[in-house]
């Protein structure tokens, strides 16, 4: 799932850093820059900007991971008030391992319409390179409505999932993914509890992400924009001009 940002942190000029809590942002008015400190309590360097891409800046888990206050309440409060306003429903997603390719299936991804189990099925095989894993057959995504996961979670509890819960929510997955018709049993199945996966509100659906432009802050996501990855991707973009358009405006004044 990593691969687009693998590939942008190999561009010349980019350093990416790997495995690292931002648990504290400090704005220093005196120079106008950012300084961010690590969970760990290590300087990470001194910024011109900072976008944020995660709501849990601004989420009480941020506390139970770091102890410390949520970054973005720190930095820019009424920033950190929308973006913690935000919830999200759950799903539950299944891998399914087929030996052959699905070839009744004309689609690589299509939203599943009148189900109330089933959102969405994509065929994993067809993103790029991915069809290099397997020498033949194919792997599939399936993701359930948010009405079947509120059930499950309403009689399983929050605990995590027990095997045998997650291989029932498999199956189900896939009796219903099998009514299109064709479909062969899979050699390999697979569920997995996605506790907030989809945001229910968009909270910047026109500007495409918040900005602070005096201290040089963006924060953009699929919350921004909306429940879609491509929405994830949209509200990035606009967080990146907005940013670029702040470098031109600092550079011309």
């Amino acid at each position: 799932m990593n691969a687009i940002c693998q590939t942008l942190s190999e561009h010349p000029g980019v350093a990416a850093k790997f495995n690292t809590i931002v648990a504290k942002m400090d704005w220093v008015e005196e120079r106008k820059v950012w300084t961010l400190t690590s969970k760990d309590g290590m300087q990470l360097g001194e910024f011109w900007a900072v976008v944020a891409t995660d709501k849990i800046m601004a989420s009480p888990r941020a506390f139970l991971k770091t102890g410390l206050p949520r970054p973005l309440d720190v930095a820019v409060p009424y920033l950190a008030e929308k973006v913690s306003a935000v919830t999200s429903s759950p799903s539950f997603a299944c891998m399914l391992v087929f030996s052959q390719s699905l070839t009744t299936i004309p689609l690589d991804g299509f939203n599943i319409v009148g189900s109330k189990v089933l959102a969405w099925a994509s065929c994993d095989s067809s993103k790029p390179k991915r069809d290099k894993l397997m020498s033949s057959g194919e792997c599939w995504v399936l993701h359930s409505t948010a009405e079947y996961a509120l059930e499950v979670i309403k009689d399983a509890g929050m605990e995590k999932p027990s095997d045998e819960l997650l291989s029932a929510v498999a199956r189900c997955l896939f009796e219903e993914f099998k009514k299109i018709g064709g479909i062969l049993e899979p050699m390999f199945a697979k569920a997995h509890r996605w506790g907030s996966a989809f945001p229910d509100v968009s909270i910047a659906k026109e500007e495409g992400c918040l900005l602070d432009e005096f201290k040089r802050i963006a924060v953009c996501g699929d919350f921004c924009v909306g429940p879609r990855v491509e929405c994830a991707i949209l509200s990035g973009i606009s967080a990146a001009e907005k940013v670029q358009d702040l470098t031109y405006l600092d550079s011309k004044y």
